[in-house]
């Protein structure tokens, strides 16, 4: 009995596996949309380690069919037009099937898990889109309660999606480049608030494919988001002032112990055309009775006050850091801790 149950399952499995399509497996994409569309699918690799594009067409079946023995491993987009497209997972002499119909993503189903969790991504990404735009709308914004409104509703949508694609995500290894379209999801992962998970991810990803120039600018994007966090923790209002020793161009040296009890302010400069918001601060700390120690290229022109000194920082704690996201104003309080930090060309407070 139990050997009859066993051979009438493998016979309905069989089956229900064959009509999708492909009477040969091994080592072949097959993309059955019963019949739905004979247009022509053109696969473009997003990341690949090869770039080139290719085009297949149904058989008589009316299913796409192809072998993966020469196919470059990555992710791609599969189109037929402007309208319909299809996220794949592709990997050299690896088959999947992919069952469906040509105009709804939502039908689509496939035996590769990678590919399973691009289709999933783009299905998250439509849905997202489509519950944004309504929440735009559920209130007016020309009132603040309006306003109010909508922002909750796009709060909750997107922790709802972010759940979503926490799970998506969950079912796939570091490496996967299935990540990628999860990742990319819009409002969901933050460069900041999700730092260390992004970067894992394309450090991950760049293992697999290391010549993707997309992966690698991303990933040291991230890098430098990371690098520019740890700065202004490291230096935020309340802080300890870094150490310095600072010499003037008179050739006098002035360290963190010699403005014991003093305000005072570290300035990097590193061109004028950068320097400008951040010479209007460092005027005011001036005229606020700040020593400000200033190192600048030498075309940059210094509030011509008696307690604005230029020089060069011999040392600084975080100086290669500091000087990578410069121009940088560092105002120190009598106590020695840190009042206020701006970096970048727009020099805004960053307390």
């Amino acid at each position: 009995m139990i050997k009859l149950r066993l051979t009438l399952f493998s016979l309905a499995a069989s089956a229900l596996f064959s009509s999708c399509g492909g009477d040969d497996f091994d080592g072949r994409v097959f993309i059955d949309l019963n019949r739905t569309t004979s247009i022509p699918l053109t696969f473009t690799p997003l990341v690949a380690t090869d770039t080139v594009p290719f085009s297949i067409s149904p058989d008589a079946n009316g299913v796409y069919s192809f072998a993966t023995d020469t196919i470059a491993a990555g992710l791609y987009v599969a189109r037929w037009d402007a309208d319909h497209a299809l996220p794949i997972v592709l990997r050299s002499h690896e088959s999947q099937r992919l069952c469906g119909t040509f105009q709804f993503l939502d039908s689509l189903t496939a035996s590769n898990s990678e590919s399973r969790a691009v289709i999933a991504a783009e299905r998250l990404r439509s849905k997202l889109k489509v519950l944004t735009d309504s929440a735009l709308t559920a209130a007016p914004l020309s009132f603040p309660d309006g306003r109010q409104v909508v922002a909750d509703s796009l709060t909750l949508i997107r922790q709802t999606a972010r759940a979503q694609a926490d799970t998506i995500l969950a079912s796939l290894p570091d490496s996967s480049i299935a990540a990628l379209p999860i990742l990319g999801l819009p409002g969901l992962y933050d460069d900041v608030v999700d730092n260390a998970l992004l970067i894992s991810r394309f450090e991950g990803m760049m293992r697999c494919f290391p010549s993707s120039a997309f992966l690698r600018s991303r990933r040291d994007a991230l890098s430098r988001t990371a690098r520019l966090v740890a700065i202004r923790s490291r230096l935020s209002s309340g802080c300890p002032a870094p150490d310095f020793s600072f010499m003037t161009a008179a050739g006098d040296t002035v360290s963190r112990g010699s403005l014991a009890n003093r305000r005072f302010a570290i300035a990097l400069l590193p061109d004028s055309a950068s320097a400008s918001h951040s010479l209007d601060f460092i005027a005011y700390l001036a005229a606020d009775g700040h020593r400000v120690l200033v190192q600048c290229a030498a075309n940059v022109e210094l509030p011509k006050k008696y307690n604005v000194l230029r020089g060069r920082f011999i040392s600084l704690t975080l100086k290669s850091d500091v000087e990578a996201f410069a121009p940088a104003v560092i105002a120190v309080s009598p106590d020695a801790t840190i009042s206020s930090l701006r970096l970048g060309s727009k020099a805004r407070s960053q307390h």
